[in-house]
């Protein structure tokens, strides 16, 4: 697999404003260097991909709810949302301090970690089937679009960043750290004059935002839906 060099790879992280974890750097290959060219849809692939991760999320969903309900009556519903879906990490929820000793322990620790874990391989599945069909029915260039969906997760997961753009008070173009991190991944693999403007970045952000809140629906509905 081809890596960034030292300079690219100084490019970007200076673009980002942050230093990124350390597989920041392999995953950005991979993406660039890898998935992009080789990209190809399959609408039917992807239908499917979609149908059965979202019958997973609802499962797993299902199950987590039960097991609160079982072994943690009282920790809230929207901590449990949290630590399934990574926004807590799955340890000492607010509970009375009695009930904590009583059932927060190793095991409870455990079991948190492997349903997140499921959520969260699943969750990347539905997130990049339902992406890249939408995509198709805009008539977008797939391609690339898959390429902003993928940078914008690398900045989620690896750059501990935010899906947001900044626009100027004047009224100028849109910008940011996240806008500039990946034009400056797209410099890579793109020429100059093919280099889209901020504002095409901005709305690739924009959609990528709205998926993602689409697939906070399907968290934990309430039992039977």
């Amino acid at each position: 697999m081809a890596e960034l060099s030292d300079q690219a790879w100084a490019d970007i992280c200076a673009a980002a404003g942050r230093m990124p974890d350390s597989e920041a750097r392999t995953e950005l290959s991979k993406i660039l260097f890898d998935e992009y060219p080789a990209f190809a849809y399959d609408p039917s692939r992807e239908a499917a991909r979609l149908k059965r991760s979202e019958q997973m999320l609802k499962q797993l969903g299902d199950v987590a709810e039960l097991y609160r309900q079982t072994w943690l009556p009282r920790l809230p519903v929207d901590e449990l949302q949290a630590i399934l879906t990574g926004r807590a990490i799955p340890c000492l929820p607010r509970l009375p301090a009695d009930e904590i000793q009583a059932n927060i322990d190793v095991k409870t620790e455990r079991d948190f970690c492997a349903l997140r874990n499921l959520w969260l391989r699943t969750q990347t599945v539905w997130l990049a089937a339902h992406v890249i069909l939408n995509r198709n029915a805009g008539r977008k260039s797939l391609q690339r679009e898959w390429l902003y969906h993928r940078l914008c997760g690398l900045w989620l997961d690896h750059f501990d960043g935010e899906l947001k753009v900044s626009v100027p008070p004047s009224g100028g173009p849109p910008g940011g750290r996240l806008i500039a991190f990946m034009l400056a991944a797209l410099r890579q693999i793109v020429s100059a004059d093919a280099l889209p403007s901020s504002e095409t970045v901005r709305d690739a952000i924009d959609r990528e935002r709205r998926e993602r809140e689409n697939l906070r629906q399907l968290v934990l509905r309430p039992m039977g839906d």
